[in-house]
C-alpha cells in the first residue's frame, strides 16, 4: 500500500527538483558535483539519477527494484547488495 502511493511518476519530479534547488542554492558546492545515497526504496532512485547528468556519483545499499537500468548509468555508482539480490 505504501509503495503504491510512492510511484516513480510522483517521486522522480521531487528528486529532480531537490537536485536542481541544491545546485542553485549552493553553486560553489555543486560545482564539485551532487552526490546521492539511497537505502532500500531510495536505491532505485539513486540508479535513476545516475542515468542522468544531474549527479556526479551515487551509492546505495539494499536497493529494491530497478536493477535493469544499470546499462544506462552515466556516473559512477557504489552498490552494496546481499547475495539474494542476484
Amino acid at each position: 500500500m505504501w509503495l503504491a502511493r510512492h510511484t516513480e511518476e510522483k517521486t522522480m519530479p521531487i528528486l529532480e527538483k531537490v537536485v536542481k534547488t541544491m545546485k542553485e542554492a549552493y553553486p560553489e558546492g555543486a560545482a564539485n558535483g551532487v552526490y546521492t545515497i539511497g537505502y532500500c526504496f531510495g536505491g532505485k532512485y539513486v540508479l535513476k539519477l545516475a542515468a542522468t547528468d544531474d549527479i556526479k556519483a551515487g551509492a546505495f545499499a539494499h536497493g529494491t527494484q530497478g536493477f535493469d537500468c544499470y546499462r544506462m548509468l552515466k556516473v559512477k555508482t557504489y552498490w552494496v547488495l546481499a547475495q539474494a539480490h542476484w
